[in-house]
């Protein structure tokens, strides 16, 4: 539709069917009857799910008054419309009320200072190109899934979000982009991340639910106190205070550098990965290599015969971005053909095992991204895990034809290896 098209005082309303779309083009002229608006509302409606209906025409009139613009705009139905242009023919303060379906928006179309108002189980959708920050607008309705779709782009919220008066209503992230919270966010809804990546960069930025996170990732850029659970997704950065739960496919990374993640009570499900970075031995834990620090860690759900958890090994680079003893290398190495020895963390309360289990038999090793000295590669099954009075340890054992080991350091490490095996199989009988 490249017509014009004239609104009186009772508003207008496009409507479309399950396989229909209207398209309301730039080239199509919006005219104001010439009479003081009250309380023009333009309503977008329709069940195509598929396609989208566009709505962005300009004026016919530039020099149109405020009064006589639309003063609030709804979407109702399942379907999809998407609001582009420069929202020429709504008032500053017009009102914008989601109530079902999608509505997408460009840059700059939702310009002005009233309220966009997510209710029900309604999608707000940010088009291509359009980083526009609307938090300071947004309020998610009592009870509502409000899903909020950043599409490819990074939008950054630098306002709280509005919530109704019991603050019940959920948020849902979707999109391949980031979409960064970085103030506080009083709710109680939850948050669920379905997609791209969630930026959570101030303590209460999650609310005080229970965070989902599903082949997607999050990252906490501070330490919050929210329940986090993860299918098939990613948490990275600093911790949560609440319990972690990663089921399979999950991983748990403490950020890009090296650091020492200081969590609440994780829970690891078969197939969830740890992953691991290590730069050198000197620098020690937290520096030179991760550092886990647990207030309790559940393996429970693990077991030597059935489902294991794995940690990933990953070597890492220093601040020149050369390879430093992330495979043990260069000026910061320790000599080869002796067994390596991690502070990998700490447990502060329970470590829980299933019945019968050893910490020992209940990890795998990724070794995929991890080398020694000189690119040396390290094969998993040199890699084992301890656990005694509180502290976790993470162990290698060099293989003697790829590293030379003498006698004596041969016999040493067969030695520690008993130990830890009669030690694990103790703790078995104890329990037993």
């Amino acid at each position: 539709f490249n017509g014009s098209f004239t609104v009186g005082n009772g508003g207008a309303t496009f409507g479309t069917t399950s396989s229909s779309v209207i398209s309301i083009g730039s080239a199509s002229k919006v005219d104001f009857a010439n009479t003081t608006g009250t309380g023009r509302t333009l309503t977008l409606k329709g069940g195509n799910v598929t396609d989208a209906s566009t709505y962005e025409p300009s004026l016919f009139d530039n020099a149109e008054t405020q009064e006589r613009l639309f003063s609030a705009v709804v979407k109702n139905g399942v379907g999809a419309w998407i609001i582009g242009g420069a929202g020429s023919s709504f008032k500053s303060s017009a009102t914008f009320d989601i109530n079902a379906g999608i509505l997408g928006f460009s840059s700059g179309a939702l310009a002005g200072t009233g309220l966009i108002t997510v209710s029900g189980t309604s999608t707000l959708r940010w088009e291509a190109s359009n980083t526009n920050d609307v938090s300071g607008r947004l309020v998610i309705a009592d009870a509502a899934t409000a899903t909020v779709d950043v599409g490819a782009n990074n939008v950054s919220f630098g306002t709280a979000l509005g919530f109704g008066a019991a603050k019940t209503g959920a948020i849902v992230k979707q999109g391949a982009g980031e979409l960064t919270l970085t103030k506080s966010n009083d709710f109680t809804g939850g948050v669920t991340v379905d997609a791209g990546v969630l930026n959570a960069n101030h303590v209460t930025a999650l609310g005080s639910g229970l965070v989902t996170v599903n082949a997607a990732q999050l990252n906490l850029g501070q330490v919050v106190a929210n329940d986090v659970t993860v299918t098939g997704g990613t948490v990275k950065g600093s911790a949560t205070s609440g319990t972690l739960t990663l089921n399979s496919g999950s991983t748990l990374s403490s950020g890009d550098a090296i650091t020492t993640y200081a969590g609440g009570s994780v829970v690891l499900n078969g197939g969830s990965v740890l992953e691991w970075k290590a730069y050198d031995t000197v620098g020690g834990a937290g520096v030179g290599y991760d550092r886990f620090n647990f207030a309790n860690l559940d393996l429970s759900a693990l077991s030597a015969n059935g489902a294991k958890a794995t940690i990933k090994l990953i070597s890492h680079s220093d601040l020149l971005g050369t390879q430093g003893d992330s495979n043990l290398a260069g000026s910061h190495s320790t000599a080869l053909g002796i067994v390596h020895t991690f502070n990998f963390g700490t447990v502060s309360g329970n470590l829980n095992l299933a019945n019968g289990q050893s910490i020992t038999d209940v990890f795998t090793f990724d070794v995929s991204s991890f080398t020694f000295a000189g690119s040396t590669p390290t094969t998993s099954d040199v890699w084992s895990m301890s656990f005694d009075g509180g502290a976790l340890t993470l162990t290698a054992v060099p293989e003697p034809s790829t590293y030379g080991f003498g006698i004596g350091a041969l016999a040493l490490a067969a030695a520690a290896i008993r130990r830890r095996r009669k030690k694990a199989a103790e703790a078995k009988s104890d329990e037993a």
